[in-house]
């Protein structure tokens, strides 16, 4: 998995593509370290390296949600009617740098609105809208107030749903002005978002609902259905007619109802009606051109409406009745059906869709199956390979092959129930669908396995499959399974058939040394000697039976499954097949197995034989130690059915020591030099190792353990390791230009003969400029330090103080440092100056090879600054007078206040 360190780092280089949330991931870690070059008296070119600095870049939490909205400008407006709720949905986008949890405070109602223009809402909501769709759905939980919801991921939206009623008695032209209001949970600051208003004005008008029932639902072929088809005005004004409707052959206004006949049902005659008193019943073959006589062929109507001749006055109520016949023949189904009702609310032709309404249609049917063997069903015979099967093992899965045939007159479902009383205690029944794979289902929901549907006098084939437990027998063979398959139209109907296994057979297995016989493996217990870090490949034979244990056994094909006993932990055995039984581990072979399959013995001769590679691994901090390994092989039919030989495994002892790295350091005559080392015991056992050391100039060194004492040896666990200090002390009439090698030595106690050295490089200089650095963060008022926090967008402050350390002058000073990742170039102080108040030339690169004046060249985007440079040179002398300016011995910037400083934002 990619860090989000990676994640960040492939955004800064591909920055066009990414987008972050609120800048840097939190946890980020910024490092900085500045550097200077220098001469000293004689020309040298020196050099100089301050510590580093680290920021931790903390988390920042902002989020936002929209649409946004004032009551000026609202986000979102609906229109509504009084009892009419509404859904305003919302994203919100967590922009933090780190997931965030949200809390949903009381929604905002009318603050800051006309209280004289305003309704108060009712029944107010927030739903979590989990797919964004803006619907509530199934499974859109509430967020209850002041509820906590989330966590969302850095860049991530999350969905909302604000709902609430228009309250009865609103008065039309009122409004209500509602905003979620949402706060972060983390974070010293808890940022809100709440200037997301919506706005709902309450309407007058007319609004007809429109309801479709039947009854009865569930219904036979010839039956009758009463469909009734309601409604009401539940608005705020009457309804308007429409105009131009054909009536009785005359173009009439009105309103109306109408409703296509499904193709699975006849319009009845003679029982029809409809309200209110004013309005008639219609039928049509079109929808169109209505009839104002019910027609003498019913078979010829092909809608069924009510035509109102007058606007519909808010509240009065309206319906139509009328019956249909299912029609003869019609198939098991759901027939679907709907209505509509067309009227004008003053402005517009409105078209009001009802509900749907489903009739079930449920065959007069007569039931009756027969259930056999695969290829007939109507055998009462034993057929092999379908519902007789000769031999299976103890362990082993037993597949029979059976069909139903459905020899009613209509689609059934047949349960499938068993009776495995002739089979050995503990075994599994199972059915499956004819490939053997796809478990049959329950489709009738009843709990019991079924068929699925068949249909009239066709066949249906399945499994069954019988799992035998590992430690079955022969006992009572033959051994019967009694399948029934029930008719769920009519449970009295049934059929059973009766499956037969006539031979339980046992498994058996033999892991051995190789033994130059097929079909025969070496007992013999063997001994390799394995050192840590290494390996040792172990060829092994693995026979399907046992002539010892089991002479009958392994009749059948059986996979064993490979693994080890006794096996310290941290040893790594894996199984690898010897394709060409050479014992040797080839290149094409280095594939690992977990197991190996082999055919059934036949009962004479020799039995199926595997060859295999286990190759025992050593981790290179093993300790010394003898053991017994077991390499196992484990009957997959009955796991209790195993076999293991025993080979001894031998970790000798290994003494090793690294001492590293290797350092290079400069340092002034009378000084001293610190390196830092670490000493690694690389044997598998513990050791002493004596510490010693040669130095080319005859200086004096000292080694230092973790705790600063002084030590001549240190004593180290098998793979530990610790730090040692080395210092040196530097004579005071040193030449400038001596060159001292310290090499320093581990020897091991255990074995003299094992050691390892370290090299360290002292060069004596006469000018040493030591660079100190520190950060602090100004946003937060933050002091000075070597380490520091951030957040994206805050400010940090780098500081660099200089110093030199030698008894003389040095010259040409120039202190260089990189704008860090994960930050934005701000500002160089400009301020300071050097040694004697001489000024300093502070300039700025794009690519730390050319470089322009801070203050005579600003940079026109200070985002494309990535290093910096402090100059030691004063341009107003005249060209014939040096202008780099010496630093004198032993100045010191901190103590004169002429610290450098410059600037940068965290992304």
């Amino acid at each position: 998995m990619f860090s989000k360190f990676f994640f960040v780092l492939i955004c800064l280089v591909f920055i066009s593509t990414c987008a972050f949330a609120e800048g840097t991931l939190a946890g980020t870690v910024i490092k900085n370290q500045a550097s200077a070059t220098y001469k000293d008296a004689s020309n040298n070119s020196l050099s100089s390296t301050s510590n580093e600095v680290i920021t931790t870049v903390q988390p920042k939490y902002a989020f936002t949600v929209k649409p946004d909205g004032s009551i000026a400008t609202p986000g979102q407006s609906q229109n509504a009617t009084v009892g009419n709720t509404v859904y305003y949905p919302y994203k919100l986008l967590n922009s933090s740098n780190t997931p965030e949890t949200f809390q949903m405070l009381p929604l905002i109602v009318n603050v800051g609105a006309d209280p004289d223009d305003v309704f108060t809402p009712s029944n107010a909501k927030v739903y979590r809208d989990l797919n964004g769709n803006g619907v509530v759905d199934a499974g859109d939980t509430e967020i209850v107030e002041n509820g906590i919801f989330g966590p969302v991921d850095p860049d991530s939206y999350t969905y909302f749903i604000v709902a609430y009623d228009v309250p009865s008695g609103t008065q039309d032209t009122k409004v209500a002005y509602v905003s979620p209001e949402v706060k972060s949970v983390h974070g010293t600051t808890l940022p809100t978002d709440s200037d997301n208003m919506n706005k709902t004005t309450v309407v007058a008008g007319p609004v007809l609902t429109l309801n479709i029932t039947a009854t009865p639902t569930t219904v036979k072929p010839t039956d009758t259905v009463s469909y009734t088809i309601s409604g009401s005005n539940t608005g705020t004004s009457e309804a308007l007619k429409t105009t131009g409707l054909s009536i009785g052959g005359e173009t009439k206004d009105g309103i109306i109802i109408s409703n296509q006949l499904p193709d699975d049902v006849t319009y009845k005659k003679g029982n029809y009606s409809g309200s209110p008193a004013n309005s008639q019943v219609l039928w049509s073959t079109n929808g169109i051109q209505w009839l104002i006589i019910e027609p003498d062929d019913p078979t010829t109507v092909k809608y069924v409406g009510l035509y109102m001749p007058d606007v519909i006055p808010v509240g009065q109520a309206y319906q139509l009745k009328y019956d249909v016949t299912v029609k003869d023949g019609t198939p098991a189904k759901i027939i679907p059906d709907d209505a509509i009702i067309r009227y004008h609310d003053g402005e517009t032709t409105r078209t009001v869709t009802s509900n749907e309404v489903q009739v079930e249609v449920v065959p007069t049917i007569t039931a009756n199956v027969l259930l056999g063997p695969k290829s007939d069903p109507s055998s009462t015979d034993f057929i092999p390979d379908e519902n007789l099967v000769a031999k299976a093992p103890a362990g082993g899965t037993v597949v029979f092959k059976d069909a139903v045939r459905n020899t009613g007159n209509s689609a059934d479902i047949y349960d499938l129930t068993y009776d495995k009383t002739d089979l050995p205690t503990g075994s599994v029944v199972l059915f499956y669908d004819v490939d053997g794979i796809t478990p049959l289902g329950d489709t009738d929901n009843d709990k019991i396995p079924d068929t699925g549907i068949v249909a009239p006098l066709t066949n249906r084939e399945f499994v069954v499959k019988v799992i035998l437990p590992g430690n079955a027998s022969n006992s009572n063979a033959p051994h019967d399974l009694t399948v029934t398959a029930t008719s769920s139209v009519d449970p009295s109907k049934s059929d059973p058939v009766i499956n037969r296994l006539s031979l339980i057979t046992r498994p058996a297995v033999n892991i051995g040394n190789p033994n130059p016989n097929v079909g025969e493996v070496d007992d013999d217990e063997k001994s390799f000697n394995v050192p840590p870090g290494t390996y040792q490949d172990i060829p092994l034979d693995i026979l399907n039976g046992n002539a010892t244990t089991d002479p009958t056994g392994g009749q059948y094909p059986d996979t064993f499954t490979l693994s080890t006993s006794n096996l310290p932990s941290d040893y790594v055995v894996t199984y690898y097949l010897d394709k060409n039984s050479n014992g040797i581990l080839d290149p094409d072979e280095v594939i690992p197995i977990s197991s190996v399959s082999l055919p059934g013995w036949s009962g004479t001769g020799a039995r199926p034989e595997a060859n295999v590679i286990a190759r025992i691994s050593i981790p290179e901090n093993a300790s010394p130690l003898t053991t017994d390994v077991g390499f196992v092989a484990t009957s997959s039919l009955d796991k209790s059915v195993k076999d293991t030989i025993i080979n001894e495994i031998v970790v000798p002892t290994v003494i090793g020591v690294t001492f590293e790295p290797d350092r290079n350091g400069t340092g002034i005559p009378g000084g001293t030099v610190t390196y830092t080392h670490f000493i690694t015991n690389t044997g598998n056992d513990a050791d002493i190792f004596d510490l010693t050391y040669t130095s080319s100039s005859s200086w004096n060194y000292v080694f230092y353990d973790e705790g600063g004492s002084q030590i001549t040896n240190i004593a180290l666990a098998a793979g530990e390791s610790k730090n040692i200090t080395v210092k040196g002390f530097i004579p005071t009439n040193a030449p400038v230009n001596t060159v001292d090698t310290f090499i320093g030595k581990a020897t091991s106690k255990a074995n003299t003969n094992i050691s390892d050295i370290v090299t360290d490089n002292t060069v004596v200089v006469a000018g040493y400029i030591q660079l100190n650095k520190k950060a602090r963060n100004v946003t937060q008022s933050g002091t000075a330090d070597t380490y520091s926090e951030g957040k994206p967008g805050e400010t940090i402050e780098y500081s660099i103080d200089y110093r030199n350390l030698s008894t003389v002058s040095v010259k040409e000073l120039l202190v260089i440092d990189a704008v860090p990742q994960y930050t934005t170039f701000v500002s160089i102080a400009t301020t300071m100056t050097g040694p004697g108040n001489k000024p300093i030339v502070f300039e700025w690169s794009t690519n730390g090879l050319s470089y322009d004046n801070y203050v005579t060249t600003p940079p026109g985007d200070p985002t494309t600054v990535k290093f910096v440079r402090w100059r030691f040179y004063d341009s107003s002398e005249p060209d014939d007078e040096k202008k780099y300016y010496d630093i004198p011995a032993g100045f010191d910037s901190s103590s004169t206040s002429k610290t450098l400083t410059f600037r940068v934002t965290i992304k």
